[in-house]
């Protein structure tokens, strides 16, 4: 039920992406026609640009980082690979996670505070809460702290695991690809 509620949830949040990021190629191409061939600014369409921008990187920041397609920095971990120290990467991984969720987490509380400042404050060209922006970071920041927590989760559970990495089912290391079995 958890596995088919979490793949429900990113399902959602990748088609809510596609469909952002054709509204702002559209209102962004409509804009530039409406401004240079007709005369006629669209007042609105840089600011619906703007917020779909904001939200798809929120969201598919949240998507990347569940799917491990985000940018990896493992000199250390490939250093350590070669030389039998299994359960020191281990540690490594659950500290790194440990401080991902701790990012995470200040991510979403920056972001609430935020919208909490601005639920006043009106945008010029769509007339809706400046806060709109903002709840994007912490909505993201929510559905990153859920899946870093999971990954925590995780790596701690491999720590005392005997001889076994255990994973999330739908997780696969960074290193491993999926194709590759």
């Amino acid at each position: 039920m958890y596995r088919k509620t979490k793949r429900a949830i990113l399902t959602a949040i990748k088609y809510l992406c596609i469909v952002m990021l054709w509204v702002m190629c559209l209102v962004v191409l409509a804009g530039v026609l409406c401004r240079f061939w007709l005369k006629f600014p669209l007042i609105w369409a840089e600011e619906l640009a703007l917020t779909c921008m904001v939200w798809v990187t929120f969201l598919g920041t949240a998507l990347a980082y569940e799917l491990n397609s985000h940018v990896v920095v493992d000199f250390m971990v490939d250093l350590l690979r070669g030389k039998n120290m299994k359960k020191t990467l281990l540690y490594i991984k659950a500290f790194t996670n440990l401080l991902t969720v701790v990012l995470f987490f200040v991510m979403t509380t920056s972001g609430y505070t935020m919208m909490l400042k601005t639920k006043t404050s009106i945008t010029a060209g769509l007339n809706i809460p400046v806060a709109t922006l903002y709840a994007s970071a912490f909505i993201g920041g929510i559905i990153m702290t859920w899946l870093g927590s999971e990954r925590l989760f995780y790596s701690i559970w491999s720590l005392f695991a005997e001889n076994e990495i255990v994973m999330p089912p739908e997780i696969s290391p960074p290193y491993k690809s999926k194709s590759a079995g």
